[in-house]
């Protein structure tokens, strides 16, 4: 009884310990892939929002808003304005919040409220008017966080 709990602990060790590993190879993967390579906007961008993404799922906050700030950019720069943009900026916005940046996470949202009216998504803009309450209370801005 005593050994196959020691195996079962040792599995599960080996299991995590595997999965950070190949999230670290991952990011170290897509990290060089972006230093290396000639790669175009739109393959650039694709890299900067699974960086951003990988660096999510690892609760790296900083480093997401910073790859998809990158990718905001690089959004921005090949015209993809239909909803990849606001996509990637609610991303940029949500890590940005959890990384205390909320002065450009606010402007962020704004910017998603504005694509939104021009190119209608409902689920996006509700997200985004909760997202903005939260921040103006964790701010401690009632009035504002009550607002949204």
């Amino acid at each position: 009884m005593y050994l196959k709990l020691i195996y079962h602990c040792l599995l599960s060790c080996l299991l995590l310990c595997s999965g950070s590993y190949a999230s670290e190879s991952r990011l170290d993967s897509l990290q060089q892939v972006l230093k290396d390579s000639r790669l175009s906007v739109e393959e650039e961008l694709s890299c900067y929002e699974q960086l951003g993404m990988e660096f999510e799922e690892n609760y790296q906050a900083t480093e997401a808003a910073q790859a998809y700030q990158q990718a905001v950019i690089l959004s921005r720069k090949s015209g993809n304005t239909g909803n990849k943009l606001p996509s990637l900026l609610y991303r940029y916005a949500v890590m940005a919040s959890y990384a205390g940046d909320f002065t450009n996470t606010i402007s962020a949202l704004e910017e998603i409220l504005k694509l939104t009216e021009h190119v209608p998504n409902d689920v996006l803009r509700a997200r985004t008017l909760m997202q903005t309450g939260m921040v103006y209370f964790f701010q401690n801005e009632w009035d504002k966080a009550h607002y949204f």
